[in-house]
């Protein structure tokens, strides 16, 4: 389990990031890496209905960030999958209006 810095989380961004339609499936399996992640890790978020709206690539395949849903809008714990390795890279809270000055409405 990697709670990812901000700096490692940027570090797996860039632009532009191509989104994955919604059915596409997953590379591989990550839902048993999201089940023992430390519940402090979350931040208060609750992700138990474990669903993802938005997955995007890193434009040289490398990384996919799946955004699995909570029960807060524009919150997500973001698994970062490594696609060369087939594993979870590391996990990060995810807060949109924080990162990136968007107001909710």
């Amino acid at each position: 389990m990697k709670k990812l810095t901000q700096d490692e989380f940027l570090a797996t961004l860039a632009a532009p990031m191509i989104e994955v339609p919604l059915d596409a499936p997953p590379p591989f399996e990550f839902w048993n890496y999201f089940d023992e992640i430390p519940k402090a890790d979350f931040d208060g978020l609750d992700c138990g209905d474990e669903s993802v709206t938005y997955a995007w690539n890193h434009p040289d395949g490398t990384f996919q960030h799946v955004l699995v849903d909570s029960n807060r809008e524009n919150a997500f714990m973001v698994l970062v999958l490594d696609l060369k390795k087939n594993r979870v890279y590391g996990h990060r809270v995810l807060t949109v209006s924080d990162e990136y000055e968007v107001s909710e409405y």
